[in-house]
């Protein structure tokens, strides 16, 4: 606890919107962020687990607003930016947290609509919500978008595809708005939290060959996403970072990461050329 708490109050200017906050890295973000001073809204689907973790932070004096919501709905998006934005006015950083493991079957056995849906929740939701703040962002010339990502996203995964293939476009997504933006203005990353023990990371059974000592405590996202809102990594804008990358070494490399394409999704042929 001591960790999140350091340099408490030194994001007390920043407005915050935390999706999939309910539990698990998405709450341990939202409060982390309340930790160091910053006003958050967080957004879930479960009413009583929103209530829950709004209750419990108000308790200790925390601004923090939650609405239970469908960030995959156009509308619900629509609405969870206008509460939050009525609320602190308008939002400086967005972390599109809420994800779910998907249909877990093979393409011929799942149902087309649920397999959809997880594209619906892990990819559309940020596209969304990253359309409805960025007018503010950019008008300030400033703001940070997070996005959870997944090593899935570069590694073919069965009876996953619809998990792996919405993570691999959320990363080609981050790097494609931020070229959009450019290099004046707001960052947008990708970042992957690793193995983390959650309702989702059950869902693979991969999970279950994975060593301890190779899971990671969503503490650590949420200490990432500290570092970037401070703006500790602009030259990482488009990125796709994990938590266990050393932020400081990936700075002082960040010429060579920008002119290479390093850290994005890139298919490399053999004769070593990208494309």
């Amino acid at each position: 606890m001591s960790a999140r708490l350091s340099n408490a109050g030194d994001l007390r200017d920043e407005v915050v919107i935390v999706t999939g906050a309910g539990r698990g890295i998405g709450r341990v973000v939202a409060e982390t962020l309340l930790d160091h001073g910053a006003s958050v809204t967080i957004a879930a689907r479960t009413e009583s687990e929103v209530s829950e973790v709004v209750s419990a932070n108000q308790a200790r004096g925390r601004r923090i607003m939650g609405v239970a919501v469908d960030v995959s709905d156009a509308s619900s998006a629509q609405r969870l930016v206008d509460e939050s934005t009525k609320r602190w006015g308008d939002a400086t950083v967005l972390v599109n947290n809420a994800g779910v493991a998907g249909a877990g079957q093979r393409v011929w056995e799942a149902d087309p609509e649920k397999w959809w849906k997880t594209f619906e929740v892990n990819l559309r939701a940020p596209m969304l919500l990253s359309r409805l703040v960025l007018p503010a962002m950019l008008e300030k010339g400033r703001g940070t978008i997070v996005n959870t990502g997944s090593y899935l996203a570069i590694h073919p995964h069965a009876s996953h595809s619809d998990y792996a293939a919405s993570k691999a476009a959320l990363a080609r997504f981050t790097d494609s708005l931020a070229l959009e933006i450019g290099v004046h203005g707001p960052r947008v990353y990708t970042v992957s939290p690793g193995w983390v023990h959650s309702r989702v990371s059950d869902r693979f059974e991969a999970a279950r060959q994975v060593p301890e000592a190779d899971w990671n405590a969503p503490e650590a996202m949420a200490r990432l996403v500290v570092r970037l809102v401070r703006g500790e990594a602009p030259s990482l804008s488009g990125c796709f970072l994990h938590v266990r990358d050393d932020l400081d070494e990936l700075n002082r490399n960040a010429n060579r990461i920008r002119e290479d394409g390093l850290f994005q999704l890139r298919l490399v042929k053999l004769n070593g050329s990208l494309t």
